[in-house]
């Protein structure tokens, strides 16, 4: 029985036979091991008869095996981190599209209604002490809007969900509201309905404006 030191020593005819075969996937493997063996310096070669021998001892099988479940545990291991990068990816694009589609809804019904658009200026730079109990009401549930849009915005913020540049878009618009004395009314009149992170994050914006 002759020593096999490569690859290479072993037969061509040898060789072909390693090509898998779907329906027989463990005789396909125990082709790739017989193959792979002179490589791991086992016991092994070529009868007399034109054999071929492969003894392994139970060590080296198990050896064998720690190296396959350890190659495919990494395999697993990248396969999972590429999953979760690309979901990841998904998650975000789908969270800020619905913020989008939720800011140019409120834009949309601002400027379509008749008469709105003034309302919502008026209100915004004189307070609700300059509207009437009917615009007060109108102008009121319009503000709530946008600002529930902005907590909600913060609170994908939070959880991780929104890039950094889009945030402080977000955080520089909430910032020309702040200053108009109507957003102010109405936000002082929501607040304990607000999170506490985001009443957090309203104070601190305050302070930065000097408001």
């Amino acid at each position: 029985m002759s020593a096999l030191r490569s690859i290479a020593d072993i037969p061509l005819e040898w060789r072909r036979k390693v090509a898998f075969d779907p329906k027989r996937p463990f005789t396909t493997l125990r082709a790739c091991v017989e193959c792979l063996s002179p490589l791991l310096h086992m016991n092994h070669g070529w009868a007399a008869d034109g054999g071929y021998t492969l003894k392994l001892s139970i060590t080296e099988v198990a050896e064998v095996a720690e190296v396959v479940a350890a190659v495919g545990v990494i395999i697993s291991i990248v396969y999972l981190g590429f999953e979760v990068r690309q979901n990841t990816v998904a998650v975000r694009s789908t969270a800020y599209q619905a913020i989008h589609d939720a800011e140019d809804q409120f834009w949309s019904d601002l400027v379509s209604e008749p008469g709105v658009a003034d309302l919502w200026q008026r209100g915004l730079e004189g307070g609700l002490e300059k509207l009437t109990s009917e615009d007060r009401a109108r102008f009121t549930v319009t503000v709530r809007r946008l600002i529930y849009l902005y907590q909600n915005v913060h609170y994908q913020n939070r959880k991780g969900v929104l890039d950094l540049e889009l945030w402080e878009a977000w955080v520089a618009s909430l910032d020309e509201f702040l200053v108009y004395r109507g957003f102010g009314d109405v936000l002082d009149e929501v607040r304990p309905h607000l999170s506490e992170p985001f009443n957090t994050l309203v104070n601190a914006r305050l302070n930065a404006l000097g408001q």
